[in-house]
């Protein structure tokens, strides 16, 4: 092979190296910025589930209270009536 017929042979080969590497950067960079929006957006919804289980605990406690409303309601009818 001639010099003639080789430089454009490496130069396509350079060209297509620096190429390759300007993509593997590019992914590289574009990945770990997934990556770390993957990171927040998983700790946002941790946080609202927290915030979810929270609310829910609470109309739990809510809930568990109203039978024991009831009986002292029940009670109360009772005493007024007797009363009267």
């Amino acid at each position: 092979m001639s010099a003639e017929t080789l430089l454009p042979l490496i130069g396509t080969v350079i060209t297509g190296l620096v190429t390759l590497t300007g993509v593997i950067i590019t992914n590289k960079t574009s990945g770990d910025k997934i990556q770390a929006d993957m990171k927040i957006h998983q700790a946002v919804i941790e946080n609202e589930l927290k915030n979810i289980e929270r609310r829910i605990d609470e109309n739990e406690d809510i809930v568990n209270q109203v039978p024991r409303l009831d009986e002292r309601v029940r009670n109360l009818e009772k005493r007024l009536s007797v009363k009267t």
